[in-house]
């Protein structure tokens, strides 16, 4: 059976480099290939064959390039019983840095320069400040986005899952690398890019803070049980009742 198709329509838009004086932009192929090792964190090479529904020698001649490059690597994944390990791709640390960043604006060195004149409690004031910004900003876009309302209920209670998609909408159009899925009537909204990694591994309240600011647009408790800052391959959100 065939996989399912990855939705690749906004791939350009998604990854570019930064670096140029090292890098332009990347072909769709290797684009497609980045992208899958971000979402999975480690896949073998016939896996990743199969996903994009290209031969394994085709894989292979894309991955070699980006081998040359730094951005990904080879490793060992021991079986669970007996046999050879198996050869696994995924990303290289140097790999983070071609994809989208958040909070360009706010310098995780102006942050400590806070903290060191005003204290960590000053950094979290103005990180909840900005919170309160991006959250109107998420308002105002997402009212404007006009699509069919759908709600899960729940215990009398609706899930409103037009809203959610929408502001997971602006979430990946900001770089996050979103996708929703509906869990035994509860919502789960995966992001497969941290733009703010930086900032959060300096400063982890700030992933707290993010978690309050979905709390407070989705009106209901959410938990975040998985960060990529943590060393997982995705931040999940669970939106519980």
């Amino acid at each position: 059976m065939k996989n399912k198709k990855e939705d690749w329509s906004n791939i350009e838009k998604t990854i570019e480099i930064d670096n140029a004086s090292s890098f332009h932009f990347f072909s769709l192929t290797k684009k497609r290939i980045l992208l899958l090792l971000k979402k999975t964190g480690g896949i073998s090479l016939q896996e990743m064959a199969d996903k994009l529904e290209v031969t394994k020698m085709a894989v292979l001649k894309q991955v070699r390039v980006l081998e040359n490059e730094g951005l990904v690597e080879r490793y060992h994944e021991k079986p669970t019983g007996k046999g050879r390990p198996k050869l696994m791709l995924r990303l290289s640390d140097l790999a983070v840095n071609i994809f989208p960043k958040a909070y360009a604006s706010i310098s995780v060195n102006a942050l400590k320069f806070i903290e060191e004149n005003l204290g960590r409690s000053a950094v979290v004031t103005f990180l909840r400040q900005r919170k309160e910004e991006i959250k109107e900003e998420y308002k105002q876009k997402a009212e404007a986005i006009k699509t069919k309302p759908e709600k899960i209920h729940e215990k009398n209670k609706p899930y409103d899952l037009d809203w959610i998609s929408k502001v997971a909408k602006l979430r990946d159009e900001e770089g996050y690398m979103v996708e929703l899925k509906v869990v035994q009537s509860k919502i789960e909204l995966y992001e497969y890019n941290c733009p703010i990694f930086e900032l959060a591994e300096e400063f982890p309240e700030a992933c707290q803070i993010e978690t309050e600011m979905f709390r407070e647009l989705f009106d209901t408790e959410v938990h975040n049980d998985h960060r990529v800052v943590s060393g997982d391959n995705v931040c999940r959100f669970v939106i519980l009742n």
